[in-house]
């Protein structure tokens, strides 16, 4: 890492001078401790995300009233467990 990011710099990706804020100032130099830990909490998440995604779809199909959409959410529940 070198001193000269947190100065102002050019980014050719934005086309515009970036310059870090205070947060950014504080949490880059540490940034392969926080991995990690961050990424453990990214991934807590997904799980949860897909248990609730799949309950909904779970209850949608139970109390769904057509039985075409139950079907095509139900092969759609499939493809994407075979992924």
């Amino acid at each position: 890492m070198t001193p000269g990011i947190f100065k102002k710099f050019y980014s050719t990706y934005h086309a515009k001078w970036v310059e870090l804020d205070a947060p950014a100032r504080l949490l880059v130099p540490y940034q392969h401790y926080l991995f990690y830990p961050v990424m453990s909490l990214a991934r807590f998440n997904l799980y949860v995300q897909v248990r609730v995604g799949l309950l909904a779809i779970f209850f949608f199909v139970l109390f769904s009233r057509s039985s075409i959409s139950c079907i095509l959410i139900h092969v759609d529940v499939i493809i994407s467990r075979a992924v």
